[in-house]
């Protein structure tokens, strides 16, 4: 059974339809809305000494949102402090309607292997009809002034969301990724504008609750550094995998570059429009951003009061793409990269041969896609066990999983040189000669290597071949000062290695014995502790003598041979 659904997103600042801000005529006691960059840290008070009222303190790019009185404008332009100053500009909804979807891209092919379970996929958007039953929506947040809820008023996120991720429970519409967790972003308002301050900030609350694809159907035909620095952050710092409508702006013989923002930064993968003859849509904007194209034509999917509706656009071809991304993302622990590069290599070529400007690489394939994604390659030391004490000779072995082909196996001690390992039948073996190490802690790492997947798992364990009467240990005794008053309190301090390993000795118990110039002596006893560290406290009594007070440690622990250490103090 093949769906469709449609819905397009953009921020409009195109010439002949222009909707900004800024393009209103400002009286001098007015304040228009602005982002504010900074080239260090935001500087709040530069923005109040302008008369300012702040809006936003972002988190992970240096500006802030504020409104401003105009007359204000050309002095922060010039401040030598201030990056660059824009217009808050407004997003708009890329509503064109013009005469299908999950079938197409073969979606349903992908599910036996993966359905997206376990993955965040935020649409930031209108927000999302939460009470829909064919949506499961986990959380998200609200940026829209005047609203209290992430709740759809517009409709264009829900449909959005259906697309994406519309639940495989028999009735309705089921989504690319029925079992994705849906995340609603409100940045547009209930006539599918919105600012790029809110944007902004949604996408930075994206980061901060790790989202893994992030589906934006909107955008602008002029680019904002806030924007673009916030999608950058979130790709390249953070991993996250954006995906947004190409625009709505083409033209019927396709010339022209009409990417909008964000599509067309190169953190964010822009996504065309076809029909459900896989051809372009007149309008989906072309440009040397576009890197896929997918369904984006009458696609029927989720509409707010649980019903259900036909729309049409390039923000309907986003989620197509994001759902996508969720279904390879639960099959395979992916880069963003990697992600792309299967993406591009998966998709069915339409138009020119090869890469175009119409359909970029061509219109996505979800079975391939995620058939090209190889489970992660694992693997774990079974012997010997983590915390281990071992000697002689002492067999390595490890186990894989989701190896597909030749692997190459070896093991190392503490970071040496790379000795290979056998396959014994389902496991990998060699044996280690622990006789030509030290005595003490020692960590084994095993690789795992197949084609361009690795894996490497690392346990650290205790060499023990001297014989316990060989073992001797080193006692350290210091004190917390060189000399004391009378009538205050000596701490001393013992300090119990390993002599061969200089490794800390539990448990060895100690005698300390203070001796002061009159050849009078006190003792107190005690045990170290994981540290290999036992504390005393000595009191220097009003009467005490003055001169040189010699202090002697004894330390005894079974399997070595009892060591003294020595310190003084003196007493003034």
């Amino acid at each position: 059974m093949k769906r469709a659904l449609v819905s397009v997103l953009i921020l409009c600042l195109i010439a002949s339809s222009i909707l900004t801000v800024s393009s209103v005529a400002a009286q001098p006691s007015e304040k228009v809305p602005v982002i504010i960059g900074f080239k260090g840290v935001p500087n709040t008070a530069i923005v109040h000494a302008s008369g300012g009222e702040i809006k936003y303190i972002y988190d992970y790019v240096p500006a802030i949102a504020a409104s401003i009185p105009t007359q204000a404008i050309d002095a922060l332009k010039n401040n030598p402090a201030i990056a660059y100053l824009e217009s808050d500009i407004q997003a708009y909804a890329l509503a064109q309607t013009l005469p299908w979807g999950v079938d197409r891209i073969d979606a349903d092919l992908a599910w036996p292997s993966s359905s997206g379970a376990g993955i965040k996929v935020a649409i930031v958007d209108t927000g999302i009809d939460t009470g829909h039953e064919d949506l499961s929506v986990k959380g998200g947040a609200t940026f829209v002034r005047g609203t209290r809820t992430y709740n759809d008023d517009n409709g264009h996120g829900t449909h959005c969301a259906g697309i994406a991720a519309a639940v495989n429970n028999d009735i309705g519409v089921v989504g690319v990724a029925p079992s994705a967790s849906l995340y609603a972003v409100k940045v547009l308002n209930s006539q599918g504008s919105g600012f790029v301050s809110d944007i902004v900030k949604g996408i930075e609350w994206c980061i901060t609750n790790q989202m893994q694809v992030v589906s934006m159907s909107f955008g602008s035909s002029s680019s904002s550094s806030a924007l673009q620095d916030v999608c950058n952050k979130a790709y390249y710092s953070y991993n996250i995998i954006l995906v947004a409508a190409a625009g709505n702006s083409g033209t019927a013989d396709g010339t022209g570059d009409t990417v909008g923002y964000p599509a067309k930064y190169d953190s964010v993968i822009a996504v065309a429009a076809t029909d459900q003859n896989d051809v372009r849509a007149s309008w989906s904007s072309t440009g040397p951003a576009v890197e896929l194209a997918a369904p984006g034509v009458s696609i029927f999917s989720t509409l707010p009061g649980s019903s259900y509706g036909t729309h049409s656009g390039t923000s309907m071809a986003c989620p197509h793409v994001s759902g996508t991304v969720a279904l390879m993302l639960a099959k395979a622990s992916l880069t963003p990269a990697q992600v792309r590069s299967i993406l591009q290599g998966t998709a069915v070529d339409l138009g020119s041969p090869g890469f175009d400007t119409s359909y970029g690489y061509g219109r996505i394939d979800a079975a391939k896609a995620v058939a090209q994604c190889a489970p992660s390659l694992t693997v774990s030391i079974t012997n010997p066990t983590a915390g281990s004490t071992v000697s002689g000779t002492v067999p390595i072995r490890a186990s894989l999983t989701n190896a597909a082909g030749s692997v190459s196996v070896t093991y190392a001690i503490d970071g040496g040189a790379q000795n290979a390992m056998g396959l014994v039948g389902d496991y990998y073996e060699a044996q280690w000669d622990t006789t030509v190490v030290a005595d003490g802690p020692h960590t084994i790492a095993v690789t795992a290597t197949e084609g361009t997947k690795t894996a490497q798992s690392s346990i650290t364990v205790t060499v023990d071949n001297i014989p316990d009467t060989e073992k001797t240990m080193s006692v350290t005794v210091t004190t917390d000062k060189t000399t004391y008053s009378k009538n205050s309190f000596a701490y001393i301090t013992v300090t119990v290695k390993d002599t061969l390993t200089d490794s800390p000795l539990a448990g060895a118990a100690v005698t300390v014995t203070v001796t002061d110039p009159s050849g009078r002596a006190a003792s107190g006893s005690g045990t170290t502790n994981t540290d290999g560290i036992a504390q005393f406290k000595y009191r220097v009594g009003p009467q005490a003598t003055t001169g040189t007070y010699n202090v002697e440690a004894t330390a005894s622990l079974a399997g070595y041979t009892p060591a003294t250490g020595k310190t003084y103090f003196t007493v003034g």
